[in-house]
């Protein structure tokens, strides 16, 4: 399970090639739970602590990065299920991507 979060990290700037169902799906809930965790601990910091800016900045770089991931992983899936990957733009397409097999 951490090998596939780890590969969509590594290949988080490939844009060709293939993914597969498990690995979106084990990813989709990694984004989730990380996002929303993420986000409930930052509102928990101190503002006014010093360490607050350089929290801040290495948040925002690491959630940048997994964004990159995640929308690299999306267009491999995409592509992978024979449709455009501009198809990444249509809301709820992920779920659909989901539980589309391919063969």
């Amino acid at each position: 399970m951490i090998f596939e979060i780890v590969n969509v990290y590594k290949n988080a700037v490939n844009f060709i090639g293939s993914s597969g169902r498990k690995t979106f799906i084990i990813f989709l809930v990694y984004y989730i739970l990380f996002f929303g965790s993420v986000s409930a601990f930052a509102e928990e910091i101190d503002k006014a602590s010093t360490a607050y800016p350089l929290l801040s900045i290495t948040v925002a770089v690491f959630y940048f990065w997994t964004w990159l991931a995640y929308i690299s992983l999306a267009i491999r899936r995409i592509r992978d299920t024979g449709k455009s990957p501009f198809f990444i733009f249509v809301p709820f397409y992920n779920l659909y991507l989901l539980f589309k097999k391919v063969y």
